[in-house]
Parts: structure tokens; sequence; C-alpha cells
């Protein structure tokens, strides 16, 4: 029995040592962890704010750049229109031409459809 005796106080010798923990102890030991989890917390949280003011100012522009292009798309559209008239109205102007043309070369060539003879200022005479 004297051998178990001695393996028994041994026994918690070494439990007495290493396995016991004090608060103290503890606290002294996990405090750096806390401290270090806290300050990756607010850092986590500093980004995040960051990333959603990033996002806000760049859906900001991508609305606005939108805004840009769909106006260019309408100014396009009123140019292509403008130009689609002022075509129909060069045409116009060209077939007016054309018609004035026929007209002025018809002058040149001259015919005489009759002979009148009177007296223009009374306005008496056979025609």
């Amino acid at each position: 029995m004297n051998r178990f005796g001695f393996v028994w106080l041994a026994a918690l010798m070494v439990a007495g040592v290493s396995g016991c923990a004090t608060k103290n102890y503890v606290r002294t030991q996990t405090a750096p962890l806390v401290e270090h989890t806290d300050q990756l917390d607010r850092k986590t949280a500093a980004n995040n704010q960051q990333i959603h003011e990033v996002d806000g100012r760049a859906q900001a522009g991508i609305s606005h750049a939108q805004g840009a292009a769909d106006a260019a798309a309408e100014n396009a559209q009123n140019a292509t229109k403008a130009a689609g008239d002022a075509e129909m109205a060069a045409n116009d102007a060209v077939h007016r031409a054309d018609s004035l043309d026929s007209v002025v070369k018809g002058l040149d060539q001259y015919k005489q459809v009759g002979r009148c003879i009177g007296d223009f200022r009374l306005r008496q005479g056979p025609c």
C-alpha cells in the first residue's frame, strides 16, 4: 500500500501544479487576445463603412453616366431626324432647281405664237 499511496500523492501534486489555474491567470493570458479581437472588430467596422461609402459613390457615378448616355442617345436620335429632314429639304431644292432650269432653258427658245397689231394703250385691236 505504501507504493499505492506514493503514486496517489504524486498524481495529486502533478494535478495541483499543472491542472488548476486561477481567474487572474486566465485574465492575464486572455487580455491581449480580447484586446486584439476588439481592435480587429473596430477595423472591420471601419472597412465596412468605407466599402459602403465607395459603393454609394460608385452607384451615383453609374447613375450619372447612365443619364449622360441616355441624353447622348436622345441627342443622336434628334440629330438623325434633323439630318433626314435636311436631306429631304435638299432633295426638294434640287427638284425645284431642275424645274426652274427647264423653264429657263425654255425661255431661250422663243416661238412666236401669233401676230397682234393694235394700240396697246387703249387695249384695242384684233387680239
